[in-house]
């Protein structure tokens, strides 16, 4: 009979050391998908401002048409100062004039202004695409480390589960389906050592009898 408790007690060593490697194991993946979200986060703030920069170009290249336009007004303008006879007509073409060159200042002011926020962007994409490559060349190593860490952890779990084979060969088959059962229901815990007079799993107070067996 203490031959066969110490069997059990070896038995549930090697379960709680299975237990441990198999935790570490389930938690490899989620490492390793938080590192994929962390990069799709940075390529997605990438294509957003690359979208925004687009969208900055196409708002830029309506304005310039408009200068465009201006310009060639003016031109127009200036071009029938020569050919007026009044000098009423004289007046209104350069009033003409005169409103259109405030509406090009002001175009003009907010071409530039375009072109400095697309200067922002393209610095930004400039800084999230170098915080990409750096995180990607970070996740790879770590990846590395997780895929050695998870090699070495699956072959641990290896070794022990053919120990524990070995082992409960040698444990009757009834102590076995016994031990499985109390296992099953206490979270993997079915062989605790007795703490004073106190179970040492659940610590409940065991009666005098129960002790002494």
């Amino acid at each position: 009979m203490r031959e066969q408790l110490k069997k059990l007690v070896k038995l549930q060593k090697l379960d709680t050391a299975i237990g441990i490697l198999e935790a570490e194991i389930a938690e490899l993946p989620g490492q390793k998908a938080s590192m994929d979200a962390s990069l799709q986060e940075i390529k997605k703030k990438i294509n957003e401002v690359a979208e925004q920069k687009k969208l900055l170009g196409v708002e830029r290249k309506k304005k310039e048409l408009e200068l465009t336009e201006i310009e060639s007004e003016i031109k127009k303008y200036q071009q029938e100062l020569y050919q007026v006879k009044t000098n009423e007509a004289y007046s209104k073409l350069q009033d003409e004039i005169k409103q259109k060159q405030e509406q090009k200042d002001k175009s003009e002011e907010e071409i530039i202004k375009f072109f400095d926020k697309d200067d922002e962007f393209a610095n930004r994409m400039a800084e999230l695409s170098e915080t990409l490559k750096r995180t990607e060349e970070e996740s790879h190593n770590k990846k590395q480390l997780l895929d050695n860490r998870l090699a070495e952890l699956e072959e641990n779990r290896k070794k022990l589960l053919e120990e524990k084979r070995k082992l409960i060969q040698e444990i009757p088959p009834g102590s076995t389906k016994r031990y499985e059962a109390i296992a099953t229901t206490k979270d993997g815990l079915a062989v605790v050592p007795v703490e004073g007079d106190h179970c040492g799993g659940c610590h409940v107070l065991l009666p005098s009898q129960v002790y002494e067996d």
